[in-house]
């Protein structure tokens, strides 16, 4: 989340103010990718988890490979405008990492998932949510680092814990 978050908070203040997340790891803007968020872990202790972070930004390029969007609609941030490098980028989506991240590790940490629900292009969607064997389907009602995603169901809110979280996709 706070990945993703610090993605978002950087390409809105670039002046990007149509992006969205899509779950778990794009950054969207009107339906085509233009940024991606891979998070992998390394060692197992919970005192002192380490994450290793990578993230790719479509940031030059007026026509990108048709490769690309063979898999899906892809965009660059010189297509939507901005001139910029991937040097330039490099500080402020640091610190804005930095910042959510100290978000997540602090008191209000809830915040960030309100954030999170926030910039998540499924906010308002009617969803299905996959955590092993357990199916819910409905809109999201909230998301918790302590339950998981909650959705509401016919039967009430049904929370499904993040880490075994398989699938989150819009009903049609």
């Amino acid at each position: 989340m706070a990945a993703g978050l610090a993605l978002f908070d950087t390409i809105s203040q670039l002046g990007v103010s149509e992006s969205m997340l899509r779950w778990p790891n794009d950054l969207m803007v009107h339906g085509a990718k233009l940024a991606g968020i891979l998070v992998e872990t390394r060692g197992w202790d919970p005192k002192a988890p380490a994450y290793v972070v990578g993230m790719g930004i479509n940031v030059t390029g007026s026509e990108l490979p048709q490769a690309l969007h063979d898999e899906r609609e892809v965009v660059s941030l010189a297509q939507l405008g901005l001139e910029t490098t991937a040097e330039k980028l490099e500080d402020p989506l640091l610190g804005h990492l930095h910042s959510r991240l100290a978000q997540a590790a602090g008191p209000h940490r809830g915040d960030i998932c309100a954030d999170y629900l926030a910039s998540l292009d499924l906010r308002s969607a009617h969803v299905l949510a996959q955590a092993g064997s357990t199916q819910a389907q409905g809109p999201i009602g909230g998301l918790d680092f302590d339950r998981g995603i909650g959705i509401e169901t016919d039967r009430g809110m049904a929370w499904l814990p993040l880490e075994f979280l398989v699938k989150l996709d819009r009903v049609q």
